[in-house]
């Protein structure tokens, strides 16, 4: 898998080695019937005295929390990339719905992230859907994004998009209900270290994990107090996120930040972040094509920066039309990482960054397109066949599924199946008596194909599987990931199961006690014969 493709997954990556770090810590009793738990608990558990401190719990329930701000999300990075105005925005709309019953859901939360890069993991901005499931959100273009949505009692899920500037994109998301009542709390302070003074504003993150791997992600803000709470689930909390401006993140997911969550259960968190020390130092340069020269716009340039005494955190930049970019540091060592989805990636390492100076680090970037050759793939027609030689007993039908699979690489476009049979063994003097009736049944993508015949038979079923493929082209770095490329294309087209079955009804009387026994039912023949369709490569000029 290239950078690039790497790029896109990471912050479902990151999910994933949360839920699985936190796996080995997982014990739950009546996870079949959470709700019969729901109510065990509840009998023993419903005198619990609320331990929330009042003054700040009602200063949290009156203030008002602005939508559209910038949450940091699973990273250290503090810029908001709506922050500018030359910025181009999207719209993205659509209905958030119960899976099972379809019917819309109100007050569903939706939010979004970047998805593409390792270092952009922000989240953007959130709302709520109304009573018709509907939701629309602002955020950036030419963005690879994630779009999430959770609700109480739902399983959260997510969709991925890229859309360019003026669009409006529609997102539809499906919610599978069953996830268990947020009837406990978390709640706590965040305050800066050293100094314990409150901070406001700042994002709480917490990740919910049950026993099937299912997860939900939940956030908040805190009050002018430091103040945050946030209603959570019977289970286990995987990990508690802080972030705030101009602070360093708190994300720890090691096996001392997790814990269990009981049933009607408050929990406090407190968290302190370090103050990010003031940007008095640049870096700063242009960066251009390798081959071209030309400039390279709306790259992405992060500094990874620590200090002498172990304090770390990430900041985030864009280049401009002539591919000039400038970002704060701070004295200490740093890094610089350049991501452009068109480019591979690149990074400069070990910069010492002295107070008060502005260093000048430009970069070449290697385009993707120019390791890249073009391969021009055409289909030719294949005919194959298959026979069975069958029993149908008159006592038990004939029942089974066959499957028709060709080679990797290949279209399987259409399957005729043929049955042929004679009566092999009722006849009387000189005339054919007691004739046996068999009937056959094929179904192939939930449709059904009949018919039957008095003593002997030919029918034939035909069945279309895929649309005949049409030649094309592809850009790859070599014959072999142009063969993977059209592989993925056509994955799983090259096999269709059938389920069959056979009934005889044999048609000799018991007055001719002999062959009535005898006749126990009848052969059969199966004769399957089918088109494919097999591509074959070959390089040609861009």
């Amino acid at each position: 898998m290239s950078k690039k493709h790497k790029n896109i997954f990471f912050c479902i990556l990151t999910i994933l080695i949360v839920t699985t770090s936190a796996a080995p810590y997982l014990a739950f009793p009546y996870q079949k019937d959470p709700y019969a738990l729901y109510i065990h608990s509840n009998q023993l558990e419903n005198n619990i005295e609320n331990t929330l401190h009042a003054s700040a719990k009602t200063i949290f329930e009156t203030e008002d929390i602005n939508k559209t701000r910038s949450i940091p999300f699973f990273s250290n990075v503090m810029v908001n990339h709506l922050d500018s105005d030359e910025t181009d925005i999207i719209t993205v709309k659509g209905f958030i719905y119960d899976e099972g019953t379809q019917e819309p859901l109100n007050n569903a939360t939706v939010f979004s992230s970047y998805a593409y890069s390792y270092y952009l993991g922000l989240n953007i901005s959130y709302t709520t859907t109304d009573a018709s499931g509907f939701y629309i959100l602002q955020l950036p273009a030419n963005q690879y994004l994630y779009i999430l949505a959770r609700a109480n009692l739902y399983y959260m899920n997510y969709s991925t998009m890229n859309a360019t500037a003026d669009d409006t994109a529609w997102v539809n998301i499906s919610l599978r209900y069953g996830r268990v009542p947020e009837s406990s709390r978390l709640c706590g302070y965040i305050t800066e270290k050293n100094t314990d003074k409150p901070i406001e504003n700042a994002t709480v993150m917490q990740f919910w994990i049950n026993g099937n791997e299912d997860i939900d992600v939940n956030f908040t803000w805190t009050n002018s107090l430091g103040y945050y709470e946030c209603d959570i689930a019977y289970g286990f909390i995987g990990g508690i996120s802080a972030f705030a401006e101009g602070h360093l993140a708190f994300s720890d997911f090691s096996s001392s930040n997790m814990f269990w969550v009981d049933w009607n259960e408050t929990i406090w968190r407190n968290i302190s972040l370090q103050k990010i020390p003031e940007e008095n130092s640049h870096i700063c340069g242009y960066i251009k094509d390798q081959e071209t020269g030309n400039a390279v716009e709306d790259a992405s340039v992060l500094i990874s920066w620590e200090n002498e005494v172990g304090m770390n955190y990430e900041n985030i930049t864009y280049s401009d039309y002539d591919g000039y970019y400038k970002i704060g540091a701070s004295a200490g060592n740093g890094s610089i990482h350049i991501i452009h989805p068109d480019y591979y990636y690149k990074e400069f390492t070990n910069l010492g960054i002295i107070e008060n100076t502005t260093k000048w680090i430009n970069a070449s970037l290697e385009s993707i397109e120019s390791m890249y050759k073009t391969y021009k793939y055409t289909w030719s027609k294949q005919d194959g066949e298959e026979l069975f030689g069958l029993f149908a007993s008159k006592k038990t039908p004939y029942e089974d599924t066959f499957t028709v699979v060709t080679a990797m690489g290949t279209v399987l476009t259409n399957v005729e199946v043929q049955i042929n049979w004679e009566d092999d063994v009722t006849y009387g003097f000189l005339v054919k008596k007691g004739l046996d009736i068999l009937s056959a049944e094929i179904t192939y993508n939930n449709e059904s194909i009949s018919e039957s015949s008095k003593g002997n038979g030919n029918f034939t079923f035909s069945f279309a599987i895929n649309d005949m493929p049409a030649d094309g082209f592809v850009d790859a770095k070599d014959r072999y990931e142009a063969e993977d490329i059209i592989d993925d294309l056509i994955k799983d087209k090259n096999e269709a199961a059938f389920d069959i079955t056979v009934i005889v009804e044999t048609g000799e009387r018991i007055w001719r006690l002999f062959k009535y026994i005898k006749d126990n039912g009848n052969d059969f023949e199966i004769a399957v014969s089918y088109v494919y369709y097999l591509y074959s490569l070959e390089e040609v000029d861009s």
